[in-house]
């Protein structure tokens, strides 16, 4: 018997597969907003599980706009010859945050004891 979650991801699933962004976007907002509210009627206290979701959130938004929110949708990017153009775009919005991220320390540099990065290596920009 499919629980009321499991119906709730295929309708996000149909959406989102039948590039129904729009709804799929409201739909996934919808959810989040009843989530949060009964999670906050069935804890009294605040609950930190260090997950970004807000983050997550922004990815998956950027992801329904460009439409490559799925492998499907991957595969017709490529199939249409759009596939550099979105890297392009990926590489647009990747050094986007890399450019707020810096001015985000630099405006707070005196509250800043120390800066962690993790080790990553873009494949388009070797290090030297």
């Amino acid at each position: 018997m499919p629980s009321v979650e499991d119906i709730q991801d295929v309708v996000e699933s149909v959406l989102i597969e039948n590039r129904l962004t729009r709804i799929a976007k409201n739909y996934i907002i919808y959810r989040h907003q009843h989530a949060m509210a009964r999670a906050a009627k069935a804890y009294a206290f605040e609950v930190t599980d260090n997950v970004p979701y807000k983050k997550l959130y922004e990815v998956l938004r950027w992801n329904m706009d460009h439409e490559c929110e799925s492998v499907s949708a991957l595969n017709r990017i490529i199939r249409t010859g759009r596939f550099p153009e979105l890297v392009k775009e990926a590489d647009k919005r990747f050094d986007d945050e890399i450019q707020l991220a810096a001015n985000r320390i630099l405006q707070d540099m005196k509250n800043i004891r120390i800066v962690m990065s993790p080790a990553h290596r873009h494949p388009a920009r070797p290090r030297p």
